[in-house]
């Protein structure tokens, strides 16, 4: 039958896997956070750049009308005032606060509970149920806390992010790549990313299409 450390051993165990998937939450909204305000940061500036675009003019004549920048700048001007209504109402900052908070709380939780079952050990004296019960309350209470879960995703690329780095058993390389996309193009930032250069891009391959091929 378990004893109390088997108990403990098992939290203790439970509390690491949480930990890291809190803290790939905390990188991914972090990534989300950065993404998202140069998302809004540009699309402000990609408002001026295609409201001076008439001003750039070949053989006299401005290579776009003012009718077409009007149109283009209101389009821009709604897509940067829905972007950050949608930025400020997911809050990722809070979001990614909370995430590493609640990761800080639970390492510390770990490694008192570390300390407690070394020392356990030491003495040669099981811990008593009272004490595992209070840890299993602190744990909970940290949870209770931070009243935001990580996701599925979170947490299966904490345990393969783990496996990939601290464990000498190889990954297969079809799960490298399905966990590399999800992670870098199928997340949100990524979104984010698009909605920051892609008009860029375009504003500049029309000024240089304008200028110098047509």
């Amino acid at each position: 039958m378990a004893n109390s450390n088997d108990y403990l051993y098992k939290l203790s165990d439970k509390i690491w896997s949480t930990k890291i998937a809190r803290f790939t939450a905390y990188r991914r909204m972090k990534r989300c956070d950065v993404a998202s305000v140069i998302a809004t940061a540009m699309s402000s500036a990609n408002i001026i750049a295609v409201s001076i675009l008439c001003y750039f003019k070949k053989e006299g004549k401005s290579i776009v009308s003012s009718d077409n920048v009007t149109a283009i700048s209101i389009v821009l001007s709604v897509l940067a005032l829905v972007l950050s209504l949608v930025v400020t109402l997911l809050k990722y900052s809070e979001r990614k606060n909370n995430y590493h908070n609640c990761g800080l709380a639970l390492e510390s939780l770990n490694q008192h509970i570390k300390i407690c079952i070394k020392e356990s050990e030491d003495a040669d004296i099981p811990i008593s149920y009272n004490r595992v019960k209070q840890f299993l309350n602190d744990y909970e209470k940290i949870l209770s806390k931070s009243n935001l879960n990580h996701t599925k995703f979170d947490y299966a690329y904490a345990i393969y992010d783990d496996k990939r780095n601290n464990s000498s058993e190889t990954v297969d390389t079809l799960v490298k790549i399905k966990m590399w996309f999800r992670w870098n193009i199928l997340d949100v930032s990524f979104l984010y990313w698009l909605i920051a250069f892609l008009p860029t891009i375009a504003i500049f391959i029309y000024l240089w299409l304008g200028l110098f091929i047509s």
